[in-house]
């Protein structure tokens, strides 16, 4: 399946045709609040900025890698996205100013308001390190949700993508999906650890989805279960499209999706 194909929001569509050859283990944290992942990596998820605003004054770690969830900077509909510019920007720099007292590397889920009217939206991670922004990468497959609310434009497939010195890189969302065009042309997600910010289980609202998707749900046993089993295809997809060894998730839940709760999680390539 190409990227261009239809996925159900954040997932791809189920395949009958399709075999999942990467085997994986995963451990999932489905709580909001600070999770240690492993030695390393800290996830930071919360449904708002106010949540993880406090976090990052009182439970930023001294070292390792902190990851936030996907536009962490701003929580709203996207509609409100171009009127909430100035306070995105504040956002992102209070968390240069946070990085600049610790070592640990942080990486945001942020929008990036355009310079000028000439540019345009950018759904990204940003890396900070010690004060300073070290790297970003942009969003290269937007969900259906965001082609249809969002002024969000997806990024260059050949754009840059930041690999840390220990051989880590960000995948955003829906980016997964990509997967399965990179694996096609003979490329691959760099680096041995993805770090994967999300906004699982956000759909626009559409009468003929809804209805394809109500008998999966309904197949799956529930809406949870259908959320989950598609996060864990996006993953093996982008397992399959890298070298990866670990993949880690870190997620906030739309409003009133029905889910319950983020889909925090550590994945294993086995």
């Amino acid at each position: 399946m190409s990227a261009e194909q239809p996925f159900s929001e954040y997932g791809v569509m189920p395949n009958p045709n399709r075999t999942d050859d990467v085997g994986v283990e995963a451990r999932y944290f489905r709580e909001y609040g600070v999770h240690n992942v492993d030695d390393l990596v800290s996830v930071f998820s919360f449904p708002d900025w106010a949540g993880l605003e406090q976090a990052l004054l009182t439970e930023l770690p001294d070292s390792g890698v902190v990851l936030t969830t996907e536009l962490a900077t701003f929580t709203g509909p996207h509609e409100e996205l171009v009127g909430s510019a100035n306070a995105i920007e504040e956002r992102v720099e209070f968390v240069r100013e946070c990085s600049a007292g610790t070592d640990a590397e942080i990486w945001l889920g942020a929008p990036i308001v355009p310079p000028t009217e000439w540019h345009d939206w950018r759904n990204s991670v940003l890396t900070f390190v010690r004060g300073e922004i070290v790297g970003r990468t942009d969003k290269i497959l937007l969900s259906a949700y965001e082609q249809a609310h969002s002024p969000v434009k997806r990024a260059p497939r050949e754009s840059a993508r930041f690999v840390n010195p220990i051989g880590m890189s960000a995948l955003i969302c829906s980016d997964m999906i990509a997967s399965s065009s990179m694996k096609y042309m003979g490329r691959q997600w760099p680096g041995k650890t993805l770090l994967i910010p999300t906004c699982w289980a956000s759909v626009p609202k559409d009468a003929e989805m809804d209805e394809w998707r109500a008998g999966w749900i309904e197949k799956s046993g529930g809406v949870d279960n259908y959320f989950k089993s598609q996060l864990e295809r996006g993953v093996r997809m982008a397992f399959e499209a890298s070298d990866a060894e670990t993949i880690i998730v870190a997620d906030r839940n739309a409003p009133n999706s029905g889910v319950d709760g983020p889909y925090n999680a550590v994945f294993y390539r086995v």
